[in-house]
């Protein structure tokens, strides 16, 4: 049996300083009907500080879960999408929000995860550098930074709305987060052999590679032929290489 849009949808917290956001996200989640919120590595957590504005979300409270890096938080996903306001040329590919959304369609992405970072500074490179797409909030210039529960309520309202139909391979076993990390490695092994990667190479671009691969929909058996595909030229290039 498929997801629902609502049980396929995680909203992960990094970094979180102050547990009245927290409460405030959990009421906007249930507003909606979402259910899975993430904290990861939050700051001087209180449950009673978040109950303050949870209000009905309050339950939800109870059933989040709490993980020490964003990796092991998105290790279940299918899709990672994170939300900056920030952009720049080592930061991956940076999209509005509005237009992202418009490229759903009739999709709605299976087991999506929904990135947002800490109040004071946004997510950081580290984090953007794990997410398969960077998305911006379209805002007035006069005040562009958003309060981050209204953030994600504005982004759960407009993917409430999106046609409820969740994406599927079929009968192919989809690819989850955390098997992409023999890919990951198998690309630096390859930009490293090849000499492509070298002491000038900026320390963010294997991130902007493997995130390629991220983006495209992928089964299980095509992730392992390309992985295999890496793996060999790797092999041929150590088989070649001068002592």
């Amino acid at each position: 049996m498929e997801d629902s849009p609502e049980s396929s949808l995680a909203v992960i917290l990094v970094e979180t300083s102050e547990s009245l956001n927290i409460g405030s996200v959990a009421r906007v989640m249930m507003n909606f009907g979402f259910s899975d919120l993430r904290l990861v590595a939050p700051r001087n957590y209180s449950l009673e500080r978040a109950r303050i504005t949870a209000c009905g979300g309050a339950e939800l409270l109870d059933s989040l879960k709490q993980y020490a890096s964003l990796r092991e938080a998105i290790a279940d996903r299918r899709l990672v999408v994170g939300f900056s306001s920030r952009s720049g040329k080592n930061r991956g590919r940076f999209v509005a929000f509005d237009q992202w959304i418009g490229t759903l369609k009739e999709c709605y992405p299976s087991k999506l995860g929904l990135v947002f970072g800490p109040e004071d500074h946004g997510l950081l490179q580290e984090h953007v550098e794990q997410c398969a797409t960077t998305l911006f909030i379209p805002t007035s210039a006069k005040c562009p930074s958003m309060n981050l529960a209204s953030a994600v309520g504005v982004v759960l309202y407009a993917l409430s709305i999106v046609p409820k139909k969740v994406q599927s391979l079929g009968h192919e076993e989809p690819v989850e987060w955390s098997q992409f990390a023999q890919l990951d490695r198998a690309i630096n092994e390859l930009g490293g052999q090849s000499r492509f990667f070298n002491k000038g190479t900026p320390e963010d671009l294997p991130g902007l590679i493997t995130n390629i691969f991220k983006r495209i929909p992928m089964n299980q058996r095509e992730l392992k032929i390309l992985t295999g595909f890496i793996a060999t030229a790797v092999k041929r290039f150590k088989d070649h290489m001068p002592l």
